[in-house]
């Protein structure tokens, strides 16, 4: 028995003492704001969003003010393109009114020409911006993700936090989608649209739509398959860690004698203020996906508005050739913001099947 003491005593001698601070700090928690690029951290940190109060502070009113401010900055920059193919369209107008013929037909082409080089550039940089955001937030998604696995290991789900791994495999495969793929098909996806516009031939607004509905079909079935998998991934996991933290906290009440059952209910306090630490951090990065892909969002719905809002004004007018061409624009940004908005809500889903642990 005296061996034994002096055992323990040596034990209790060498243990490295462990505080709260520390587990704090090993949590890295303010890592996930620091992944925020700057303009979405300047957003979060005017409006009081922290890790720790989000939930207390995230508001209708807050959020509906910061979605304003994002689609007057839309229209502010769509405005000056939408106001020259205006110009564009009363001038070809007014011109084809006195002319006749092969002159008619001339300015036709070059009023078409000058709306398509307002439209190309104003399109290509929306494609250019959609590869860059896309990037950004799938590169803070996979570099918050794991300091949340963190904390649902801390919590006791070990099983559970498997699927994050689901999600983090996700991001890598979207991030290389975006930079190989996203651009490159969207460009050509554009040039089509353009040359249907100048060749006013059916068959290729024919094709523009079979490439928008198989694109959008693919995607969908590609983001239904990778949320069965972490649903069922998930749900597995959770019934897994249930059962064994039930298991544990049996095994805490009969193992040890007198102190059991307060071992075991203070297990179940330490798990539940680390659940409510999790669910800080699971919204903070749902709220940091949304802030990083909104004003793409805003911007490409202003310029959907404005671009049918142009087809019509040009069908008013007859001109025709330049309503072919908002058609074939309008269909290229409403393909990009269908992928925008499936990606953002293909993270939003799974982080929330994973919250809901």
């Amino acid at each position: 028995m005296k061996k034994i003491g002096v055992i323990i005593l040596l034990l209790l001698f060498f243990c490295i003492p462990v505080r709260a601070e520390e587990i704090e700090e090993a949590s890295n928690i303010d890592s996930i704001m620091e992944a925020l690029p700057e303009n979405a951290r300047e957003i979060f940190e005017e409006n009081g969003w922290q890790t720790d109060n989000i939930g207390e502070k995230l508001s209708e009113k807050g959020f509906f003010l910061v979605i304003s401010d994002f689609l007057m900055e839309g229209f502010s920059a769509v405005i000056k393109s939408a106001a020259a193919i205006v110009s564009i369209i009363l001038l070809s107008s007014l011109m084809n009114s006195f002319s006749t013929g092969d002159i008619s037909g001339t300015v036709d082409t070059v009023c078409l020409l000058s709306c398509a080089s307002f439209l190309t550039f104003s399109v290509y940089s929306c494609i250019k911006a959609a590869e860059q955001t896309l990037t950004a937030v799938f590169g803070f998604v996979t570099t918050a993700i794991p300091v949340y696995l963190g904390l649902l290991i801390t919590g006791g789900k070990a099983a559970t936090a498997q699927a994050g791994g689901v999600v983090l495999v996700a991001c890598e495969v979207m991030s290389y989608i975006c930079t190989f793929i996203l651009s490159p098909v969207m460009n050509a996806y554009l040039a089509i649209g353009m040359c249907s516009a100048f060749a006013d031939k059916q068959s290729i607004n024919s094709l523009m739509d079979t490439i928008r509905k198989l694109s959008m079909w693919l995607y969908s079935f590609c983001v239904t398959v990778f949320l069965f998998i972490i649903g069922t991934k998930t749900a597995v996991g959770t019934f897994t860690d249930n059962l064994s933290m039930k298991t544990a906290k049996f095994v805490l009440g009969t193992a040890v004698p007198v102190a059991g059952n307060a071992l075991s209910e203070s297990a179940t306090a330490v798990a539940a203020s680390i659940g409510v630490l999790r669910s800080g951090a699971g919204i903070y990065i749902v709220a940091g996906a949304v802030i990083i892909v909104l004003p793409l969002i805003c911007s490409l719905i202003c310029w959907r508005f404005s671009l049918l809002f142009l087809k019509s004004f040009s069908d008013v007018f007859s001109c025709l050739k330049i309503s072919s061409l908002m058609s074939s624009c309008e269909a290229v940004i409403s393909l990009l913001l269908g992928l925008v908005l499936l990606s953002l809500a293909l993270l939003i889903i799974s982080m929330g099947v994973m919250m809901k642990v």
